[in-house]
């Protein structure tokens, strides 16, 4: 896809590029009673999988781990730390980690 600058009529390419790491969060809230393990189960697994089709769209490879856990009365929250794996230019998005 590209686009022409509307000032000097140059063609711009736009590339989408993932993060070689990053840690997002995520919130689940509850107005009454406990959380369901189903549903932060089921929550956190279609996250990973959101990331995973995200970066996949725009041509990347990722891997995503569990980061941290926050939980207190009605309101669980936990990160999720992405990390870049597509192969650029002979370099590893986990810039010296080791691949057994």
């Amino acid at each position: 896809m590209s686009i022409e600058c509307p000032n000097c009529k140059a063609s711009l390419s736009p590339v989408a590029v993932i993060p070689d790491e990053q840690v997002l969060y995520f919130t689940i809230t509850n107005d009454g009673g406990p959380f369901s393990l189903k549903i932060i189960g089921a929550t956190i697994t279609n996250a990973e999988r959101l990331m995973v089709a995200t970066a996949k769209g725009c041509g990347e490879k990722v891997q995503v781990f569990l980061h941290s856990v926050e939980h207190e009365p009605g309101r669980f929250q936990f990160g999720m730390m992405i990390v870049n794996q597509t192969e650029r230019a002979g370099q590893r998005g986990m810039r010296g980690w080791r691949q057994w």
